[in-house]
């Protein structure tokens, strides 16, 4: 299951619990929201490993946390994991180092950017446009892993 249908089964789920969605979740900043209004995940503090995001995701944790309003899913809540480790949101894993070709590279602020709307770090190349080396996130990281020892 990928993150996007992930959060669109639970956004389905939510609506007439004060939810109201105007649309189908089109990209990382809608499955951020998403993700957020559902677990809560970014208003504590942030992850340090893979391991914690894993550990926050479960039913037990969800359900210790919300009761019976909490996600039941552990596919849901994997794909939703998933989702915050690939994109580092609310995460500061040891091992992330600041990208050479955007917000580490020592360019003066007027080439680099972090574009809030798109939630990318941008660099200026005759106009803007997403770091090519770390797709826009700012960091350096390893690869996602399914290993849940990880």
């Amino acid at each position: 299951m990928t993150a996007i249908e992930a959060v669109t089964r639970v956004r389905d789920g939510m609506v007439g619990k004060d939810y109201t969605w105007h649309r189908n979740p089109a990209g990382p900043s809608d499955v951020h929201r998403i993700i957020s209004d559902a677990t809560g995940f970014d208003a504590g503090d942030e992850f340090t490993s893979e391991g914690d995001v894993r550990a926050y995701f479960t039913v037990e944790a969800m359900q210790g946390m919300f009761g019976a309003h909490g996600i039941a899913d552990q596919a849901i809540l994997d794909a939703m994991a998933d989702a915050v480790i690939e994109h580092r949101w609310h995460c500061a894993f040891a091992d992330d180092a600041p990208c050479p070709g955007c917000r580490g590279s020592g360019r003066p602020l007027s080439y680099v950017l972090f574009d809030p709307e798109r939630e990318q770090w941008m660099v200026y190349r005759g106009g803007w446009y997403p770091c090519e080396i770390c797709r826009g996130r700012g960091s350096v990281m390893r690869p996602v892993t399914t290993d849940p020892t990880a």
